[in-house]
C-alpha cells in the first residue's frame, strides 16, 4: 500500500535532485491545500449555520 505521504517524501527526495519535479509536486500540493481549505471553511459555515443557528432560533421561539 503506498501512502500519500510516502509518495510525498519519494517526490521530495527526486525534487532535491530534480527542481522541476519538486516544483510541479508542490504545485498539485498547492491545488490540494487550496481545494481542502475551501471545503474545510464551507464545512464550517454549514455546520454553524445548521447547528448554532437553528439551536439559538428555537431557543428564541420557544422563549414565554
Amino acid at each position: 500500500m503506498v501512502t500519500q505521504r510516502s509518495i510525498g517524501i519519494e517526490y521530495w527526495h527526486k525534487g532535491i535532485r530534480e527542481p522541476s519535479v519538486f516544483l510541479q509536486w508542490l504545485k498539485q500540493y498547492q491545488i490540494f491545500l487550496s481545494i481542502f481549505i475551501a471545503f474545510k471553511q464551507a464545512i464550517i459555515e454549514w455546520v454553524w449555520y445548521n447547528g448554532f443557528m437553528k439551536l439559538f432560533i428555537h431557543k428564541q421561539m420557544n422563549k414565554p
